[in-house]
């Protein structure tokens, strides 16, 4: 009975032993057709991944390459710019060097040792200008119109000192050298009586044109009202300011033809200067008379186109297409003439007349307006006091009709 019962036992164990040998056993394996898709899509995957990372750098290599190129390209064309431009600016300084060196040549070839010297010193400065001027630069990457900032260069010339030293001459600036030999202190009254009528005889030349004219004038001004300047060299300033702005009838013709009206002129306005006809002296006297109307007075223009004196002389004041300071609401649109003479008390004299009468008549002819004498309120002819009820301008003795009646030769 109990062996039974053992037997029983062994037999049961024998199979738990079989059913865990079982379990033990390893896994079939699997065929290749069933881990074919696995492997498929893993190795798709991977060259997927491999295809795009070589476009990827294959596209950045190429996007290199050609930023590279085009970098070298703009540095090739900015280094060709600025070689161009080295190249003119060159050119343009040896053209000004010419340009002064033929201006100083009649200074050169004067037979007054001061003038002479004054050119040699001038014809020196011309050299180490062309030496030394400097050339705006623009380096590789910059911008080729953008200006570059260069100090002007002051070239010293003997016995001089470095806030009396004038710069460097041009076609545009031998005004300017002269001015500042004459207004130096540092500067025998010889030497500048010399600079100041060689700025006289630049303003004469007829090439000069009508701006250095103007700036040869206003040198000239200042240096008669240099507190400084001896009186050889105010006196030698006034020769200069005449030679420029005073004209005879026939050249005062010829400038009111010839010279620029942009403005809408639509009228002449005559004045008097308020001050005796004996008065006046010559340069000096306009000299005066144009300080007492922008210092006393504080205009910021002087108050003529044309002034006429009493011997005929006609002097020019502003440029006809700026408007003088004599009318109020009437400057921007009239031309200024005055007679130097007190119309108060007297009349214009027999030159005076003529050229007053030469004067209109151009400047009738230039502006389109009626000279008729028989019809002076529509004519653009004025008188100051037409506009201003409490002045006698150009004096009670003084009538349109008489005017125009000159102007037509009556």
């Amino acid at each position: 009975m109990s062996t039974s019962k053992e037997n029983k036992e062994d037999l049961n164990l024998s199979e738990q032993i079989k059913n865990l040998i079982e379990k033990l056993e390893p896994p079939k394996r699997k065929s290749v057709w069933e881990i074919m898709p696995i492997v498929t899509t893993f190795l798709g995957t991977v060259v997927l991944a491999a295809v795009s990372l070589y476009v990827t750098q294959s596209s950045q290599r190429q996007e290199s390459e050609r930023t590279h190129a085009f970098h070298k390209a703009e540095a090739d064309r900015v280094a060709q710019f600025n070689l161009s431009q080295l190249e003119m600016q060159k050119a343009q300084v040896r053209v000004e060097e010419l340009k002064a060196v033929t201006a100083l040549a009649p200074l050169l070839a004067s037979h007054d040792a001061a003038a002479r010297a004054i050119g040699k010193q001038l014809l020196q400065a011309v050299g180490a200008t062309a030496a030394k001027t400097p050339v705006a630069e623009n380096h590789a990457g910059e911008n080729p119109g953008s200006p570059k900032n260069t100090s002007d260069r002051v070239v010293a010339s003997s016995g001089t000192s470095d806030a009396a030293t004038p710069k460097p001459p041009n076609s545009s600036s031998l005004i300017d050298h002269f001015a500042a030999i004459a207004l130096s202190s540092d500067i025998s009254a010889e030497e500048r009586v010399a600079a100041t009528r060689r700025i006289g005889e630049i303003a004469a030349s007829r090439s000069t044109s009508p701006i250095v004219r103007e700036r040869a004038a206003d040198v000239a001004v200042q240096i008669a009202s240099s507190v400084d300047a001896p009186p050889e060299v105010k006196d030698a300033a006034a020769e200069v300011i005449a030679r420029i702005k005073s004209v005879t009838p026939a050249e005062a013709q010829q400038l009111i033809s010839s010279q620029p009206i942009k403005r809408k002129v639509t009228e002449v306005i005559l004045h008097d200067a308020g001050v005796k006809a004996s008065w006046y002296k010559g340069a000096k006297t306009i000299y005066s008379l144009a300080e007492l109307q922008m210092s006393r007075f504080k205009r910021a223009k002087l108050g003529w186109h044309f002034a006429i004196t009493s011997d005929g002389a006609i002097w020019l004041g502003v440029p006809l297409d700026d408007n003088a300071i004599h009318a109020s609401r009437h400057n921007n649109t009239s031309i200024a003439v005055m007679l130097l003479m007190d119309g108060k008390s007297e009349l214009p004299t027999d030159a005076q007349r003529s050229s007053l009468a030469v004067v209109l008549q151009a400047l009738f002819a230039r502006l389109k307006l009626d000279g008729s004498p028989n019809s002076p309120d529509s004519v653009g002819f004025h008188f100051h006091r037409d506009y201003d009820l409490h002045k006698t301008c150009p004096g009670p003795l003084l009538t349109k009709e008489m005017v125009l009646a000159w102007r037509a030769g009556n």
